[in-house]
């Protein structure tokens, strides 16, 4: 823990990342789930996709921020724009369920298939 918060004080988007996913899960460090919002939010604007995709996650359900599917998608977005696996799956679920974007099963499929062949497990189970 040490190490990451240290890295990320130097301005590493990933150690700020890990810090943000410590504090939201409470692993090492005290949970605090708007501590961990606001270190997502430094690494994705360092472009760290990973965090762009937990700040889509957290708007998506409402944790420790109110309920926001439109920032939901666009971190999404962001996150597909590099193509991390998970994100696709994000934007399939948002397309399938009509939440932000009007419902659209093709284009959920299609997102769902583009994470699956990233070996996104939740993009394969749900194809």
């Amino acid at each position: 823990v040490y190490m990451e918060e240290d890295l990320a004080a130097r301005g590493s988007a990933e150690a700020q990342r890990h810090i943000g996913y410590r504090r939201l899960l409470g692993r090492g460090l005290d949970q605090d789930a708007e501590a961990a919002f606001q270190d997502f939010t430094v690494a994705a604007a360092a472009g760290d996709e990973f965090a762009a995709f937990n700040l889509g996650y957290m708007y998506l359900k409402g944790l420790s921020v109110e309920q926001n599917l439109t920032a939901a998608r666009q971190y999404f977005e962001a996150a597909v724009e590099k193509e991390l696996p998970a994100a696709y799956n994000g934007l399939g679920v948002l397309h399938f369920n009509g939440w932000g974007p009007p419902q659209n099963y093709t284009t959920a499929k299609m997102l769902f298939e583009e994470g699956a062949a990233r070996n996104d497990a939740d993009s394969h189970f749900n194809l």
